[in-house]
């Protein structure tokens, strides 16, 4: 048995309704909470199984999110923060491994993304160091860094 309990409704005497009830149960499997229940058609049960896939999506971003700030407490300064000055940001991807720089770029929100991208193409030199392997990843159209971008179709 999985996560989720599904049982025909009962009315008030204990006699079984005409529905369904869907619940959840707990993690030492010892109870069940019922977060649906009476459902009473087809049409309804899917609509609920969409809403669920979309908290579930939601969750599933969140707990991304939250991880990532756990991981940046852990590593301190090689983590790109939102809302972090382009010139400070730049000094960590500088002082970062080359394949480290993808995913602290690419895991900033997208107004830091571009004025980072910003900063680098107008007051670094693009031609030499990191700011050209910056340069030669960038993506103008997704805003992000691709570490599979092919280098050679851009001369």
């Amino acid at each position: 048995m999985g996560i989720f309990v599904v049982k025909r409704s009962e009315d008030e005497n204990g006699k079984p309704a005409q529905g369904v009830d869907i619940g959840v149960q707990t993690v030492d499997g010892t109870e069940v909470l019922w977060i649906f229940t009476n459902v009473a058609s087809q049409g309804e049960f899917e609509h609920i199984v969409a809403t669920l896939k979309k908290d579930l999506d939601y969750a599933v971003r969140e707990v991304t999110r939250i991880l990532g700030e756990i991981k940046a407490e852990e590593e301190g300064d090689k983590v790109l923060k939102p809302g972090m000055d382009p010139e400070d940001a730049w000094q960590i991807m500088e002082n970062a491994e080359e394949d480290e720089i993808f995913g602290m770029f690419n895991n900033l929100p997208g107004k830091d993304r571009k004025a980072l991208a910003n900063f680098v193409f107008t007051k670094l030199n693009v031609f030499k160091g990191r700011a050209m392997y910056f340069s030669q990843h960038y993506d103008y159209g997704s805003n992000l860094l691709l570490q599979d971008k092919d280098i050679s179709s851009q001369a």
